[in-house]
């Protein structure tokens, strides 16, 4: 039984309804299955159970087209995604791929182009519909100026259509963010469906930013989500010297490109940090590693900022490249002591060790179905602050500016639309002189850090919260 509800989880992965896009020319028709419910109006959207086939009837007024509706089978989410369930039980592999076949979730509909009605319907027998349009983000590099500029185009919009219900940018950016869909980058084929559904929109208007000397054209299009055809085209000329970010020179181009690395993600580390601190002195070695206070701090080891993608448009199997945001704060407690060496006074010592980091770092992943695996080396700049002495003696600080690369390697996926966990290994080599300083504030000259002599290793899982308004909001803020 238990297998049998395993297999029907993943079997039936994706849903069993697919969100399916009508149209028509003219629109306003009504579409039913082949049981005669209904399942929407043109233009719009339906959801149909996945099968095989399926036969669709437009009605408009006195016309009646019928459409047969193929299905491919589902690849990823049927025969690939079932492969896991080997590894619990042999049989969770065949029982997943009957139950995708037997209840119809192996398949997915192919769209169809819209239905063209011959005479158009009765003329005048019923009202136009206004147009709900997405005033999506300009093409160009900075982000501040595709918005700056969308500003416009709306505000061009409104009067070009005054009867459109209009969503502008400032209004569904956290929207269009998690689609991906932003002044360099566009949603995916495969979701930007389920980002018109959601917006109810109807229309699209896109535009890509072209810069002439003292100018400023955005070249614009209308498109119809649901025919794929351009009802308008057309273009907006702005000058460059009423564009605010244009106001502040390189300073506003530079803030306009800082803007796309802003993070999303706000991290809570749960894990088993672990570090070693290897010196040498005259009659021995010395060495201190990490060891653990019996309270919270066992295992809440750091906190961070990252930039994630959205569940949204994570695909069934993507590879993927990019630069990722990094801003840590760490801390762990060190306790050294002597192996082989008879120093006077004893060489016990304790240090509390904390470090905040920024960094941007180039990662390379694998977007699968279960989750997303990657590879990272993370160069950053931080400051380190050795807070600690020897038994006996007082406490000394040392602060230190450094440089340092770690590697990252983990596994993340995404439990709601915001919550992601995250199981990671990250391991570093610091500089030696975080730890020579501290000694040397000690007064100790017998002590001396060895070249290499500090590794870092922290492996665990991670608790994360992905906020995609906060580029809208850092773009609100730059206005």
């Amino acid at each position: 039984m238990s297998l049998l509800g395993i297999a029907t989880g993943c079997g039936t992965l994706g849903g069993m309804r697919q969100r399916y896009k009508l149209a028509s020319v003219p629109d306003d028709a009504i579409v039913l299955d082949e049981d005669g419910d209904a399942v929407g109006v043109t233009n719009g959207f339906g959801h149909l159970w996945r099968g095989y086939a399926e036969e669709l009837t437009f009605v408009r007024d006195t016309e009646v087209e019928v459409v047969e509706v193929e299905s491919s089978y589902r690849w990823w989410e049927s025969f690939a995604s079932n492969l896991a369930w080997g590894v619990i039980h042999p049989l969770g592999i065949p029982v997943g791929w009957a139950i995708d076949f037997a209840t119809g979730a192996a398949w997915q509909y192919d769209p169809v182009e819209p239905v063209r009605f011959v005479a158009g319907g009765l003329a005048g027998a019923r009202d136009v519909v206004p147009p709900r349009i997405l005033v999506a983000p300009p093409a160009h590099e900075l982000e501040l100026l595709s918005d700056e500029v969308a500003r416009r185009l709306a505000d061009h919009a409104a009067q070009r259509w005054p009867a459109a219900r209009l969503s502008r940018v400032d209004e569904v950016g956290g929207t269009l963010l998690e689609y991906g869909w932003t002044s360099t980058e566009r949603t995916p084929d495969a979701f930007v469906d389920r980002l018109y559904d959601e917006l109810g929109v109807d229309r699209v208007l896109e535009s890509e930013i072209v810069e002439q000397g003292d100018q400023v054209v955005a070249y614009w299009r209308l498109q119809n989500v649901f025919t794929g055809e351009t009802e308008e085209a057309g273009e907006l000329t702005l000058a460059r010297a009423e564009l605010a970010v244009e106001q502040l020179g390189w300073l506003g181009r530079w803030l306009a490109s800082a803007v796309a690395w802003v993070p999303n993600t706000a991290t809570l580390d749960i894990a088993t940090p672990t570090a070693l601190v290897a010196a040498t002195v005259s009659d021995g070695t010395y060495s201190g590693s990490e060891q653990f206070k019996q309270d919270w701090l066992t295992v809440l080891s750091g906190v961070g900022l990252r930039s994630l993608r959205s569940s949204r448009i994570r695909g069934d199997f993507d590879a993927v490249a990019h630069l990722q945001t990094s801003v840590g704060f760490h801390w762990r407690e060190m306790r050294f002591a002597p192996e082989g060496v008879t120093m006077e006074p004893p060489a016990k010592a304790s240090f509390d060790w904390f470090k905040l980091t920024v960094g941007l770092a180039p990662e390379v992943g694998l977007e699968t179905l279960i989750g997303y695996f990657y590879l990272s080396a993370i160069p950053q700049w931080g400051v380190h602050l050795v807070d600690g002495g020897f038994a006996g003696q007082r406490a000394r600080r040392s602060w230190t500016w450094a440089f340092e690369v770690e590697a990252e390697v983990g596994y993340l996926i995404f439990v709601t639309r915001s919550v992601n966990l995250r199981l990671f290994a990250r391991a570093g080599l610091p500089p030696e002189k975080i730890w020579r300083r501290p000694f040397t504030a000690l007064g100790d000259e017998r002590i001396r850090v060895a070249d290499q002599g500090v590794a870092t290793l922290v492996a665990g899982f991670s608790v994360g919260y992905f906020f995609p308004e906060v580029a809208a909001w850092s773009r609100q803020l730059w206005r």
